[in-house]
């Protein structure tokens, strides 16, 4: 199975249409929870379901730093891009994904 994303609620769910062809599988974490989940949650979400995160909110990256490994954390420090931008820079990346692990 190829690098499945989790996309956090820093995200809109219209990202997801240009990336399920490279990364099938992925999912925007609205779609795995009805309530609002802390970080924690989401943290726990994307490892139990072997996913990538992806977000713009730093704690992750810090949960990252905390507890190492698994979940990767793709943060994405780049301000106020747009949706298309965003999924551009994945699709990019998915090369380095694969490399690395996922």
């Amino acid at each position: 199975m190829g690098t499945r994303l989790l996309l956090d609620e820093s995200l809109s769910e219209r990202l997801l249409e240009p990336l399920l062809d490279q990364f099938p599988g992925s999912v925007h974490i609205r779609h795995l929870t009805e309530a609002a989940p802390t970080d924690q949650a989401v943290w726990e979400l994307a490892r139990a379901g072997g996913f990538v995160l992806v977000t713009r909110d730093r704690d992750f990256a810090r949960l990252s730093d905390q507890h190492g490994g698994s979940p990767k954390v793709i943060w994405l420090n780049i301000g106020t891009a747009s949706s298309p931008a965003i999924a551009s820079f994945l699709l990019r990346a998915q090369l380095d994904l694969a490399r690395n692990g996922r």
